[in-house]
């Protein structure tokens, strides 16, 4: 037995199995330097992609509080709108176009619910618009544009939001 072993590594040419071990080098390293170099990019896709879920979920939560402050009065006040507005400022550059529509949508009528709550009770302590049809006429307006922004627009920012909020 001793003997064929030796005689089997005898036979063998050691020098062609090193000329295929020194060809398959450079491709391996090639090969293990490529999946090194695709894990790094799924891990940093994987952190922007946590990145910019924050600052939307940041812009999301603003909404949702937008929301909450004008369900307790049932009015919009400007310090509402000025606030919204800083919070959805950022908006336009990490959503698509359909979002910044809403958002634009939602602060003009939130912008006008609060002109016209101003115009019928003035922070200043003013009388507001005196008793009467365009006082009526105001006073409706702004129920409608409350009434809408708490109901069909805030389920559609819950519609709109959701497929941009989910981590895939």
């Amino acid at each position: 037995m001793g003997s064929a072993a030796s005689n089997f590594l005898a036979e063998i040419n050691w020098r062609l199995i090193v000329d295929v071990f020194e060809a398959l080098l450079t491709p391996t390293i090639a090969v293990v330097t490529a999946y090194v170099a695709y894990q790094q990019w799924r891990v940093n896709r994987t952190r922007l992609d946590l990145d910019l879920y924050e600052r939307r979920l940041a812009i999301y939560k603003a909404l949702e509080q937008f929301h909450d402050e004008i369900n307790i009065p049932g009015s919009i006040r400007y310090p509402m709108v000025t606030k919204l507005r800083s919070f959805i400022a950022e908006a336009r550059f990490l959503f698509p176009t359909e979002i910044e529509n809403y958002l634009d949508r939602l602060s003009t009528k939130a912008f006008r619910a609060a002109t016209l709550r101003e115009d019928l009770h003035p922070d200043s302590g003013e009388p507001g618009l005196p008793i009467g049809e365009s006082r009526n006429n105001a006073a409706n307006e702004e129920s409608k544009l409350v009434d809408e922004i708490r109901g069909p627009m805030w389920d559609e920012s819950k519609k709109l939001f959701r497929k941009y909020l989910t981590l895939a």
